[in-house]
């Protein structure tokens, strides 16, 4: 009678285990499928089925499976193109999470109207990656109002290296530049030009919206040296431009 008890707790123990030894592939229509996972990728699950270990290996994309139950007892919720296994990592934002993603290169095209004050109204190129900003404008002094009575036409340029400090909204930023200005001035039959060349410090703060649509605030400053009067002077160019990055 004894050697019963024994044989019976044995055939229970052993029928426990083949219970739970089995993966449980769940399907997303409610469906179970007994199977021994083989290998998981972004895209497809492998299985064979448990009740035919020897046989073919079965693949079912990770779009058609909600999760799977090891034989160890843990689950996994299974994300169409994550890594089974993996953190899901798509699509996030740094530790801290900025509007601008600091991990690739962002482009944006501006317009400066608030530059007609010195230099002319500017449009500008810009490039954002981790902490470095660089911006790049071309400018239209023939539309400035103090360049001087009678400004006709020139062209000018600036291009500055920044440090960019990432906040959920957009940035601050600071650095410095040089720039490039030619003046043409006419009065009557007198005409004339002069070319400024000009070395400063630049800051200030880019606000970033949701759509990549950004309004950007500041100033660049410092000493110009006039080539055709041989003289040194300081200036401030303001910054007040919109802008679309991508």
């Amino acid at each position: 009678m004894k050697r019963v008890y024994i044989f019976t707790v044995v055939f229970l123990l052993v029928g426990i285990f083949s219970i739970t030894a089995q993966d449980l592939v769940i399907l997303r229509d409610g469906s179970i499928i007994e199977a021994q996972v083989t290998e998981m990728s972004p895209t497809e699950i492998r299985y064979r089925r448990y009740d035919h270990l020897t046989g073919p290996v079965i693949v079912i994309p990770t779009a058609n499976v909600l999760s799977i139950r090891f034989a160890n007892g843990t689950v996994e919720i299974i994300t169409p193109g994550v890594v089974p296994g993996q953190p899901d990592t798509r699509d996030r934002q740094p530790s801290g999470s900025t509007a601008i993603n600091s991990d690739r290169t962002n482009i944006g095209f501006s317009a400066n109207p608030a530059g007609f004050l010195v230099s002319g109204p500017s449009i500008g190129l810009e490039l954002i990656r981790g902490r470095f900003y660089t911006d790049i404008n071309l400018m239209f002094p023939s539309v400035g109002l103090l360049s001087g009575d009678g400004v006709v036409g020139g062209f000018g340029g600036l291009v500055t290296l920044n440090y960019f400090h990432h906040t959920k909204n957009g940035g601050a930023y600071v650095g410095g530049g040089i720039g490039y200005v030619r003046h043409r001035y006419e009065f009557g039959w007198w005409t004339w030009s002069e070319d400024i060349i000009r070395f400063g410090l630049n800051a200030g703060y880019r606000f970033v919206t949701s759509s990549g649509l950004f309004f950007r605030t500041g100033g660049f400053a410092g000493l110009g040296y006039n080539f055709d009067w041989e003289e040194t002077e300081f200036f401030f160019q303001p910054d007040l431009a919109i802008g679309f990055s991508f």
